[in-house]
């Protein structure tokens, strides 16, 4: 490893791990895109310090096949929030636990989950996992969302419990459908926006992954924002709500006004 600029001589061999990631987990289209655009910029972040750490303990390749399979499970994590099979996917086996991840957290179709445990082995056949997929009483797939997202939005010791259970259901209602808008998003545009508010990349290492300068970001966030805005209330949110939830995320689309001067 050239200890000088760990990531842009070892790209070739980087851009293969994750191609290989994205084969061996199905990933395709702008979910591969997004992993790997992920991945990218917690590698070079903090001047590639994730790659500096490497002791010699085993090969650099060994090294970097640890280090991307290990930001594929926070990449899920970022995207779905912590994911755990259920207890009779568990008494049920490899084939239930296997088609839970897939379809319940990867958001894969089901076809294309039974399809690949076949190929892979996994499964004799699709007949086999149809009988244990139905056997898991899973009617609707879900998108999991992590909790962190939600944290500014405990309500104070003093608020009456009714009053709170019901502003918590429907700050999750509102914030289930901002996910949503933001997936109906161009995929990069989604992207920045899950990276600076999700996970709280800064725009300085957004436009150095984007390889764009800092100050037109500014305006972009700004518009993106306005456009949420737009969206939300097009579907039935009151403004006071989309605000609310905005400030307790730092989606602040005035924010940038300044920003975008400087």
């Amino acid at each position: 490893m050239d200890q000088d600029h760990p990531y842009s001589s070892n790209e070739d061999a980087i851009e293969r791990i994750l191609k290989f990631i994205c084969r061996k987990e199905g990933l395709r289209d702008h979910l591969a895109d997004d992993f790997c655009q992920w991945t990218r910029l917690k590698l070079i972040d903090n001047d590639s310090a994730i790659l500096r750490s490497f002791k010699g303990e085993a090969s650099f390749k060994t090294f970097l096949v640890t280090v991307i399979g290990n930001k594929y499970r926070d990449w899920l994590d970022s995207q779905y929030g912590k994911f755990r099979v259920t207890a009779k996917a568990k008494k049920l086996g490899p084939i239930a636990t296997t088609l839970e991840r897939l379809i319940l957290r990867d958001q894969m179709p089901y076809e294309e989950a039974a399809q690949m445990l076949v190929s892979k082995g996994v499964a004799r056949s699709i007949r086999e996992c149809d009988e244990i997929w139905g056997q898991l009483d899973h009617h609707e797939r879900r998108r999991f969302v992590s909790d962190e997202l939600l944290e500014n939005h405990q309500a104070s010791p003093s608020v009456d419990p009714m009053e709170d259970e019901e502003r918590q259901r429907l700050t999750r209602k509102v914030h289930a459908l901002l996910v949503a808008v933001i997936a109906e998003l161009p995929p990069e545009d989604s992207l920045i926006l899950r990276l600076k508010y999700w996970d709280r990349v800064s725009v300085a290492n957004i436009a150095k992954l984007q390889q764009t300068d800092q100050k037109p970001l500014y305006r972009r966030f700004e518009q993106l924002l306005k456009r949420l805005e737009r969206d939300m209330v097009a579907r039935g949110v009151s403004i006071d709500e989309i605000r609310h939830l905005f400030d307790g995320l730092g989606m602040n689309p005035d924010d940038f006004e300044d920003e975008g001067g400087k």
